[in-house]
This record gives C-alpha cells, sequence and structure tokens, in this order.
C-alpha cells in the first residue's frame, strides 16, 4: 500500500515548476526535510528532482528536466571534459580519468582511440565497459567464481544474477593473511567503484552491474539492520540452508519452552531434530565461513563442531560476515570514493530498491504488468519513422515483429547497438531521449539492400535501415550488426 500524499505532491510539484526557484537553485527548508523524513509521502520522480536540485546542482537540475520546465531558452551548457580511451586498457584508464574529475563540475565525454565516434553513444558505452570489467574474475571483488577460461580472466558468476555483494575469498584471505598490498589493491578497486557510481550518477550515466539490495542498504548506512531475509539477495543456496537451519533453531527453543515436558524429554525430543533427514552433528560442520574453510567464524573456528546447541550462533555468524563483517572494508571504501564527488546523504531521499533503478536505470524490459512488453503495438508507439519510413511502412512492420522475438539478451543487445548502453533510462523505451527513430538507409544506384547492414547514430538514437525484401533477412542483418557492431563506432 502506498501513503503518497496527492495534496503535498502537487504543491511541491509546483515549486520544482517555478523557473525561479529552479534557476536559483533555492528549495524551501522545509521540502528537503519532508523528503528525507517521509519519503513515502513523494513519488519516486519528485524526489529525483529534489536530488538533482538540491544534491547535484542546478545546471543539471535544469538540463536533466527542461522538458517539465519548458525553458530551452535558459539551458545551462556545462562544461565538457573530454577524454580519449583505447578500449584494451579501459579500467585503469577509466580510473586515471575520474581521479582527475575529482572536484570538477565537468561532464566526461569518451572517444575511443582510433574510432570515428564520439559523443553520447561512446561515452556510454565507456560506462558499459568499465562495468563489464569490474565484474571481471581475476579482480577478485565479488562472490563467485570465474564463468569461463577467456584472457580477461573470466566473469565471476555465483549467486543469483542480479545479486551480487561486495565479498570475495581473495580479500578475506587477504585479509586473514594480513596481506596488505593484496587487500589494498582490492580496496582500491572498490573505492574507485564508488567514484564511478558517484559519476555516473551525477552525469545521468548507466550502470550495468548487478549489485544487491544489500549493496544498496550498505551505501544508506543501514547495514546494521541487515539479517537473515536479506542474504536471499546475495546467494539464494546458501539463504535456503541457513534458513533451514533457524528454523530447527526454532523449533529447538519451542520445545524448551514446554512446561509440559521434563528435562530429559525436551533433550531427547531437541537430539531428534534433524535437516533433510540428518542430524546437525553428522554434517560435520565446523565454525568455519561454508565454501571458505580458511575463514574462522570463531578462534580457532575450525576445530569447533556446529551442534545443535550452538547452531543459532553458527547461523548468525555466518550472516553476520557475509553481509556485514566480511564486507565492511570493502564498503568503507566504496563509500570514500563516492563521497569524492558526491554526499552520501543525499542517498536517503530514495529506499535501497530506489536506488538501484537510479544508478541502473529500468533492469527489466518488461514491467510487473506488461505495460512495458515490447509488442508490435506498444513498439508503434514509443518510436519514431523519418526520413523515407512511415508508420505504415512494410519494412517498418518487420522491424517490429522481430523487435516483439527478441529474448532479453537480445533486447539488451539491440538497446546497447542503438544507444552506446545495455540500460534504458527509467521508464523503458517510451523514456529514451531522443527517441528511438528509424529512417531508411540509402544504398547505391543499382545495389540490392540486401546486402547492406543497418547502421547507428546512437547520440541521436537513429536506426539506418535498409528497405529488406523480407523479415527473415531483416532479422538476420539486424542480429549480425548487434553483436559485431557493438565493439566500436565505425559502421555510420
Amino acid at each position: 500500500m502506498e501513503f503518497i500524499s496527492n495534496k503535498m505532491t502537487s504543491k511541491i510539484t509546483k515549486l520544482l515548476n517555478d523557473v525561479s526557484i529552479v534557476s536559483s537553485g533555492y528549495l524551501p527548508q522545509w521540502v528537503v526535510d519532508l523528503a528525507l523524513s517521509c519519503s513515502f509521502l513523494l513519488p519516486f520522480e519528485i524526489r529525483c528532482r529534489i536530488f538533482w536540485l538540491v544534491d547535484v546542482d542546478k545546471q543539471r537540475a535544469i538540463n536533466k528536466f527542461n522538458d517539465q520546465q519548458q525553458q530551452q531558452q535558459q539551458l545551462q551548457q556545462l562544461q565538457v571534459a573530454a577524454k580519449i580511451i583505447k578500449r584494451d586498457d579501459v579500467l585503469n584508464q577509466a580510473e586515471i580519468v575520474l581521479d582527475e574529475l575529482v572536484g570538477s563540475n565537468a561532464v566526461l565525454e569518451i572517444q575511443f582511440h582510433d574510432e570515428a565516434g564520439f559523443g553520447l553513444g561512446p561515452t556510454l558505452e565507456f560506462y558499459t565497459l568499465v562495468s563489464q570489467q569490474l565484474q571481471l574474475y581475476k579482480y577478485h571483488l565479488w562472490i563467485g567464481t570465474a564463468s569461463d577460461n577467456n584472457d580477461d580472466g573470466g566473469v565471476a558468476s555465483g549467486g543469483d544474477a542480479a545479486s551480487w555483494n561486495a565479498a570475495s575469498k581473495e580479500a578475506a584471505t587477504a585479509a586473514a593473511s594480513e596481506d596488505g598490498k593484496r587487500l589494498q589493491m582490492i580496496l582500491d578497486k572498490f573505492e574507485f567503484l564508488g567514484r564511478f557510481m558517484a559519476k555516473c550518477l551525477i552525469d545521468s550515466r548507466f550502470l550495468d552491474l548487478p549489485l544487491s539490495i544489500c549493496f544498496y542498504k550498505w551505501l544508506r548506512g543501514e547495514e546494521s539492520t541487515l539479517n537473515l531475509s536479506d542474504l536471499r539477495y546475495v546467494d539464494r543456496g546458501l539463504y535456503n540452508i541457513l534458513h533451514k537451519m533457524q528454523c530447527l533453531v526454532n523449533m529447538k527453543e519451542s520445545v524448551e519452552s514446554r512446561r509440559d515436558l521434563s528435562a530429559a524429554e525436551k533433550r531427547e525430543q531437541i537430539e531428534s531434530l534433524t535437516l533433510d533427514g540428518c542430524s546437525i552433528d553428522d554434517l560435520c560442520l565446523t565454525f568455519t565461513l561454508p565454501g571458505y574453510s580458511n575463514i574462522d567464524l570463531v578462534h580457532e573456528g575450525s576445530q569447533v563442531a556446529v551442534t545443535i546447541d550452538n547452531l543459532e550462533d553458527y547461523v548468525e555468524k555466518c550472516v553476520y560476515w557475509l553481509l556485514i563483517g566480511g564486507v565492511q572494508r570493502q564498503m568503507f571504501s566504496v563509500r570514500l570514493g563516492f563521497e569524492s564527488f558526491l554526499l552520501l546523504s543525499s542517498l536517503r531521499l530514495f529506499y535501497a530498491h530506489e536506488l538501484d533503478i537510479l544508478f541502473c536505470g529500468s533492469t527489466t524490459y518488461r514491467t510487473v504488468n506488461n505495460a512495458d512488453q515490447w509488442t508490435p503495438s506498444y513498439l508503434m508507439g514509443v518510436c519514431r519513422t523519418d526520413h523515407g519510413y512511415s508508420q505504415d511502412s512494410t519494412t517498418v512492420h518487420h522491424l517490429f515483429n522481430v523487435m516483439a522475438s527478441f529474448s532479453h539478451k537480445q533486447q539488451r543487445l539491440f538497446v546497447q547497438f542503438i544507444t552506446g548502453s545495455p540500460r534504458l533510462p527509467i521508464g523503458g523505451l517510451k523514456s529514451l531521449k531522443p527517441p528511438l527513430t528509424i529512417v531508411r538507409r540509402t544504398v547505391e544506384l543499382g545495389s540490392n539492400a540486401d546486402d547492406y547492414l543497418p547502421s547507428v547514430m546512437t547520440c541521436a538514437n537513429y536506426l539506418k535501415l535498409p528497405n529488406y525484401s523480407s523479415s527473415e533477412i531483416l532479422k538476420e542483418k539486424l542480429l549480425f550488426a548487434m553483436n559485431e557492431g557493438k565493439l566500436s563506432f565505425h559502421l555510420s
């Protein structure tokens, strides 16, 4: 149930639409206090506008919400920091670039070395590439194992696809062995992640990182509220096991509270409790972290057996280490890096699940009520046609049918091909600015359109589509361009 106040929302919307207030960057303090203390009273969109005006800067607020303001003539040009980046060293160069931009209000704009493209498209792809680099297993930033053996060290995998937490065996091992150099290298990467997230947010870009709700709770300073139920966002399999153990603990407490049983009868019933048919003693567990035998949960934990009597303590210590104790150094580093660009207190305007939307944009291409499902009719309503095509063109209808058949992975590839980022803005395709526009790609006189590939203008979200003879050829050419064209900006 939502408790949004329509009257309060209407009043604050009028203030945010007041040109003098936005231009001066001054918003009455009661509005900020209300948004911080009673976030549930205001819709997410209104809190976003408050955030941009109060916590980022008025220039970006005007530029971001100029449609609402209808004051195009008052748009202020922000300083641009143009950088040339090499694709084969994108993470190291990104660290250098963000270090240089600390304290600067400039918008970061990227061009890739030896590539023609520049502007918004390459910049969005830069954020995507850095996000992918941060997921590589070789950096040991996350829970998981290498999913493949490529030269980049594989992409870390483990737990749910969208539930990563800032923990790794490597960081824990380094901390346990007091290997300061190895640990510092990992912490430096997390500090960079904090800077990267803040810069991404300030410049209205999107991360392509599957961070967990627990991660965002840490950013909000809510780590003390994390408990067993939150573990399901990080490691569903381990959560299921520990949840069953907690159920045994509850059953044990229930037996102990019974007054109709003697001490001997209570003991007999407690010792008969089993986990999937096995007693706790038969599991031969010790006080070490599951899957990490080198990490003791208590002093000399490898020598302390887990029994039905200390099972509650074991569950609590596992949860604490996975969600708090084992990640606190990493998360402190993230916070430190974030605050070099933006105050963490500004994130208190949003709930943890809203932060994922704020940082990563549209995390799904189909909403819960399927309102934004990629159907031909939906696509016809959110896409434009121009320069040789109309909504009635056969090729355009073929395109919409092909897009409607895309899998989730293919949708991500398509969006990255069009915009440079696999993430859509909040609201999905209909919120893309400028909107996705399909234009006819001209071919040389006497040439066959079926021999040409589609191309794009990422800065304008233009898809230049040849007039293919069939939907099958259109799909073949489009999929080829989506897969091969994402690695450079040359097709246009």
